[in-house]
């Protein structure tokens, strides 16, 4: 059991899958993640979950069924669920002293909304000390353009490269496709 790394998934939540506005190519993000829970499992890798519970007037809320996490990367029985109320999964969740109990080091980084919670996720991360790798088809944002025509597919490709330019005196965020991650 490799416990050193755990797979993050952030928000692929019903609401931000479905919209409105809904997720970029969601059902691709949805067998990307599927797919690397399926390997982080068999190889006895932690996948964490973080479900942000938005207040009234919001979209996606706690007890809601755009609150849900999608069915197709619902937790299995004792994966842990941390909800959260910004864009940041470690500002007050618990998400911090979690990993550390587990002896994580190194953390897979998926989600939702690509230029914020996964972004924002991906730099705290970072700053906290561990090995950060964002899978980099494993997150997408809102299907809109954007003011000056910037399509999700742009912005996508964006938080990719910005994150991999990231970084502290000793690491730097890995940006990797999904096809390429290997937990151990």
């Amino acid at each position: 059991m490799d416990r050193d790394s755990a797979l993050l998934v952030v928000d692929v939540q019903q609401g931000f899958l479905s919209g409105p506005p809904p997720a970029f190519e969601g059902a691709r993000l949805l067998t990307v993640i599927s797919g690397l829970q399926v390997r982080a499992r068999d190889e006895g890798v932690p996948v964490v979950h973080v479900r942000f519970d938005g207040t009234n007037g919001q979209l996606v809320r706690a007890g809601t069924p755009a609150g849900e996490i999608h069915p197709s990367v619902a937790p299995m029985p004792g994966e842990h669920v941390l909800p959260k109320r910004s864009t940041d999964a470690f500002h007050e969740t618990g998400l911090d002293d979690l990993l550390r109990r587990l002896g994580v080091a190194r953390i897979f980084v998926t989600g939702c909304l690509s230029e914020l919670c996964v972004d924002t996720t991906c730099r705290r991360a970072l700053t906290l000390g561990y090995a950060t790798t964002l899978v980099a088809d494993g997150h997408t944002t809102a299907d809109i353009d954007i003011a000056g025509g910037v399509t999700p597919r742009q912005r996508i490709r964006l938080v990719n490269f910005t994150l991999a330019q990231i970084g502290t005196d000793n690491r730097t965020i890995a940006v990797i496709p999904s096809r390429r991650i290997t937990f151990a």
